[in-house]
């Protein structure tokens, strides 16, 4: 009876330590604790984080599994000597555990930490206290200090006179999506296609960059920029701006329909049916149409990952997949929302309600000479 008091009160003792690890990490993923508490200052984009979280609940969901058959409280098909051998290899690695973190220091600690971080749900830990290396930095890419990435829609060029898709006087009131934006549309009818793509492009080509994309192009004097965007004019590369991704395409561009890696600038040119490529082959806008996979996604995810600062401008956010991009932001970036409304507010982000023409050059102008944006006021919603 003796022996089995402490062991039994051992069992008792772990199952509620973990439960309330577990406990714990399902209400960090549930948004009720800050990740800020757990990963310290070293967070990655909320994916990411939920990913750790949720690995972190399954690991310790096992380990209360196999306490629990070692205690009695669950019958096991498992033979009992491997729960056995679970059960010491824990408490053998929850004593190296204490051991590292006592000694503290460089290459025990490293070794150490590496296979523990999942067992405890701590991948903030540091490794290596000299080199402040965590494991979550060696599997994440750190964040840049200098950079920038600018994520704009439709709303920065309407301030161009560009009209967007979704407004009371936008493109889409008078064409159906899927007379001129579809797959679909082009096997029917490319001539309509082709006539409706040919006026915009008429229409970007007139348009002159507004103070919006000046003030952006204006940040690359001090800082490493990206601009991401899925607007389909070159308003951003007009008004000086050089590093420039597009994510659903370009209308100063042509691209043929048997070759996709057959890609022609053409300016303001119009695109004709009999128009073809080298190989003989249909031209085509070169965008990105509803039910057609968007360009570029993953090089633009890798950029928000390590944006120290993220400013999006002119987008109602309600186009998915490319809407998703704003969750791999970092959760310690800046991240800022200018646009007169929104459907939702993603986690993390401050909503500047405005026009990109008021707000972003001075959003702007204070990142460049390192001032608070509370200098002015804004309708603001954190």
């Amino acid at each position: 009876m003796i022996r089995k008091i402490p062991f039994k009160l051992a069992i008792n003792v772990m199952l509620v330590i973990f439960t309330g690890i577990i406990l714990f990490h399902i209400l960090v993923l549930a948004g009720v604790i800050p990740f800020a508490m757990v990963w310290g200052g070293r967070l990655g984009s909320r994916d990411e984080m939920q990913i750790f979280e949720t690995i972190s609940i399954v690991v310790n969901f096992l380990i209360i599994t196999v306490v629990a058959i070692k205690g009695g409280y669950i019958k096991s098909f498992v033979p009992r000597a491997v729960v056995t051998v679970f059960l010491w290899a824990l408490v053998i690695l929850f004593s190296l555990n204490t051991v590292g973190n006592l000694l503290s220091n460089s290459f025990l600690e490293a070794i150490i930490f590496t296979p523990l971080t999942f067992v405890i749900g701590s991948p903030w830990k540091s490794l290596d206290e000299k080199s402040n290396v965590t494991l979550y930095q060696i599997m994440s890419k750190p964040i840049e200090k200098n950079k920038i990435v600018v994520f704009t829609g439709a709303g920065i060029s309407a301030e161009s006179g560009l009209q967007t898709f979704r407004d009371s006087n936008g493109l889409w009131n008078n064409y159906q999506v899927s007379e001129v934006a579809t797959p679909h549309a082009w096997e029917r009818n490319p001539r309509l296609v082709l006539d409706f793509y040919n006026q915009r492009r008429a229409q970007a080509v007139s348009a002159i960059p507004n103070k919006a994309h000046l003030a952006i192009a204006e940040l690359e004097k001090k800082f490493n920029v990206v601009v991401i965007t899925q607007n389909v004019d070159d308003l951003h590369e007009r008004a000086g701006s050089h590093n420039v991704i597009h994510v659903h395409g370009e209308l100063i561009k042509a691209r043929s329909t048997i070759d996709n890696n057959l890609i022609y600038d053409i300016g303001g040119k119009d695109i004709n049916v009999g128009d073809t490529c080298e190989k003989g082959g249909q031209l085509r806008p070169h965008i990105v149409w509803f039910g057609e996979e968007i360009h570029n996604y993953e090089i633009s995810a890798q950029h928000f990952k390590s944006a120290a600062k993220v400013l999006v401008v002119g987008t109602s956010l309600t186009v998915y997949p490319v809407a998703g991009l704003l969750k791999k932001a970092r959760y310690h970036a800046e991240k800022i929302i200018v646009g007169l409304e929104i459907d939702k507010k993603p986690y993390g982000f401050t909503f500047f309600r405005g026009t990109a023409v008021d707000l972003v050059p001075h959003i702007i102008d204070c990142w460049l000479s390192e001032r608070s944006l509370s200098g002015r006021t804004y309708n603001k919603y954190s």
